[in-house]
């Protein structure tokens, strides 16, 4: 975009008109990144320094991850919360199996509290345009029961509610949920990411169509940006020129990324 971002400048505004973005999780690679409208980043991977070139030379608008739901053994949040932060279902604990993680309850005061103490620190102490809020379609899983999903859902959302308000110059992105959830966070937000899309399954392909027509309704109702965002090691070729035809159809974005987002085009 070629703008050089300061406090004064509508973060919002101007991120509506980005065309690109990448998704990286590694350390540094700031000329890299500042190549991109948007990078979503890994905190712990980027420095004072690294932010400074991406956003004020370059003019890009640097998000900060934050995963609202999920919680994995080396978080340092872990050791400050409780069982009874945790989402249970039949008395046993939510997982992650694949990450290895726990699942907290949006419903916790401590957990909540947690969180907006840690986007606090990324946006008002590390200076990040905003934050990329991953795992938040946990919510919609099909395991919860339809009492837990909904108040899981309406947690969520004012929790969601809450940080707009913190912070109305700020971006947000929301990372899935794109089933349900989307309806009602869309008016708060500034982004939807749609992480590995598969166009071209013959089983998926009516709730891909349901769920693309879904999303094409929010951008044009209320102007957030529609991003596509696939890795390459989990999704086959074939699915990525598919998403790649469709982004530039809809006026979404698209992102291939290298395997486990550690590396950026």
């Amino acid at each position: 975009m070629g703008n050089i971002l300061n406090e004064t400048m509508d973060r919002r505004k101007l991120f509506a008109h980005a065309r690109s973005f990448a998704v990286y999780y590694g350390h540094n690679q700031a000329q890299t990144l500042a190549r991109y409208d948007i990078a979503i980043l890994e905190p712990a991977g980027q420095t004072a320094d690294t932010l400074k070139e991406m956003r004020e030379t370059k003019g890009t608008f640097a998000l900060a991850y934050v995963s609202m739901t999920e919680v994995p053994e080396y978080d340092p949040l872990k050791p400050l919360l409780h069982d009874n932060d945790y989402l249970e279902i039949a008395g046993a604990i939510v997982g992650n199996a694949v990450y290895r993680t726990r699942v907290a309850d949006l419903r916790s005061p401590a957990w909540t509290g947690l969180i907006l103490h840690r986007i606090g620190h990324y946006l008002r102490h590390l200076s990040y345009d905003g934050i990329f809020m991953d795992t938040l379609s946990n919510v919609e899983w099909n395991i919860l029961p339809a009492g837990v999903q909904a108040e899981q859902q309406a947690a969520a959302v004012e929790l969601i509610t809450r940080i707009r308000a913190l912070y109305p110059t700020h971006i947000l992105v929301q990372n899935n949920g794109i089933q349900s959830l989307c309806w009602q966070t869309a008016p708060l937000i500034d982004g939807i990411c749609w992480e590995n899309p598969d166009f071209i399954r013959p089983e998926t392909f009516a709730w891909h169509k349901s769920a693309k027509a879904r999303l094409r309704k929010l951008m044009r109702r209320f102007g957030i940006q529609i991003m596509l965002l696939q890795e390459e090691s989990t999704a086959a070729k074939p699915a990525i020129e598919a998403a790649r035809y469709w982004a530039k159809r809809e006026r979404f974005l698209h992102y291939a990324a290298p395997a486990h987002y550690l590396e950026v085009r």
